[in-house]
């Protein structure tokens, strides 16, 4: 409705993007912002977004083109920075993943899973400085439950009791919660028929 009064409203057309991201219309998602970058041009948040549903899509160097313009438009976007850092990862470019997530966790040290995702790139890269950087994290409390998937843990971390935290957290942030249970069956009288539905 909005974009029917007023076709140029930029963030209209933004929030539509998010709306069909989150449905997976990634193609329609893509449109959105292109039309809200048209009218706004710049936006950095909007930028990070196009790179989002671009990453998605697989469009790796569209998705690294839409990070560099967030991040020319707000040098210290630290989604932006850090979402970057999954893209090299993709590319298989850990040296840029790494800088890309020093930086993040500069601007922002408790950057979501970005300490977690700094040392899983630095694990790949055969970086053995980043047994070091994990205790370093692990003692000054930037690297909470969650901020570290269960495999990341493994490679650093040789306490059970530290490795299953980390695990049930991460299962819980990751797994959609437990559907309610089914109502019980009504009573059935003597002799009733037993009514069956077949589902596929």
């Amino acid at each position: 409705r909005a974009l029917a009064i007023r076709p140029d409203y930029a963030e209209a057309h933004y929030n539509l993007g998010n709306a069909l991201r989150r449905q997976h219309a990634l193609g329609e998602a893509v449109d959105c912002y292109l039309k809200a970058l048209a009218i706004a041009p710049g936006d950095a948040e909007c930028l990070n977004n196009l790179g989002l549903a671009y990453r998605d899509l697989g469009r790796l160097d569209e998705a690294l083109a839409a990070y560099g313009q967030a991040l020319e438009a707000r040098p210290d976007f630290a989604d932006a920075l850090h979402n970057l850092g999954l893209l090299m990862m993709d590319r298989r470019d850990f040296a840029n993943a790494i800088k890309a997530y020093h930086l993040a966790l500069a601007i922002d040290p408790d950057k979501g899973d970005a300490p977690g995702q700094l040392l899983y790139a630095m694990a790949h890269a055969c970086d053995f400085s980043a047994q070091a950087e994990f205790d370093r994290m692990l003692a000054a409390g930037r690297l909470q439950p969650g901020q570290a998937s269960p495999f990341t843990m493994l490679v650093f971390a040789d306490d059970p009791a530290l490795q299953l935290a980390y695990a049930r957290a991460w299962s819980e942030a990751s797994s959609p919660p437990p559907a309610p249970a089914p109502a019980p069956a009504e009573p059935r009288a003597q002799g009733e028929r037993i009514r069956i539905g077949y589902f596929s």
